[in-house]
């Protein structure tokens, strides 16, 4: 038979640390999404650039949404390296999500835009504001504290190879830049995202440092 570790003080030591540690995690989740909504006096609702719109993921974006990332679903799980989107994703799961994305929206705790080429319906991509994660330990140049956001993308690859694609990042920075209050914005974009990093390469920026842990190279807004 087993021994019982009921009373064993290591275990019972062990079990009190896990729940100290699950607790304080949970309050400094809570505390950065508190601050994060403190800095925002006005969400931007919309942004209407010469190539692209920018708007808030609704419920009834739904079924576009899964289109768009469905549709590039193989290409997008390699870039991101976030273990999504993958094809076994449902509709119903999909609506599920979108109604989590929506809802922090409109508690202020994290931000989902969808992307649109002008004249378009069809959705090429999303953008997350979300407050920074200060999880990121032990990453060379690279203190939280320093970012009062932190934003992620994706795009279609109809999107990438779409005419209008030079203008992408430069409108969505500009948009940044001209609509958030943020004082700097950390870009995290993930190693086999190459789209990307060729894009910032152009408009001239530079990682800063690397997320070994996640495979994301870091860039700094503003």
């Amino acid at each position: 038979m087993k021994p019982s570790t009921a009373g064993n003080p290591i275990h019972f030591f062990s079990r009190i640390t896990k729940v100290v540690l699950l607790t304080w995690l949970l309050i400094s989740s809570l505390a950065a999404q508190a601050s994060f909504s403190d800095t925002l006096s006005e969400i931007p609702s919309a942004w209407d650039g010469p190539n692209w719109l920018i708007m808030p993921l609704t419920e009834g974006d739904s079924g576009e949404y899964y289109q768009a990332y469905q549709s590039s679903a193989k290409y997008l799980y390699t870039a991101l390296g976030w273990g999504w989107p993958t094809r076994k994703i449902s509709p119903e799961v999909n609506a599920d999500m979108v109604r989590h994305h929506v809802s922090q929206h409109e508690a202020n705790y994290s931000f989902t835009y969808v992307v649109r080429k002008r004249g378009e319906r069809a959705i090429a991509g999303a953008i997350y504001v979300n407050p920074v994660n200060t999880e990121r330990r032990h990453i060379p140049n690279f203190v939280a504290s320093d970012y009062t956001a932190e934003v992620t993308f994706w795009f279609t690859e109809a999107a990438e190879n779409s005419e209008q694609v030079e203008t992408l990042l430069t409108e969505i920075f500009t948009w940044i830049e001209e609509e958030w209050p943020f004082s700097s914005v950390l870009v995290p974009v993930n190693k086999n995202y190459e789209f990307i990093h060729q894009q910032m390469r152009q408009l001239e920026y530079a990682a800063f440092s690397e997320d070994s842990e996640s495979g994301e190279q870091l860039y700094r807004l503003r």
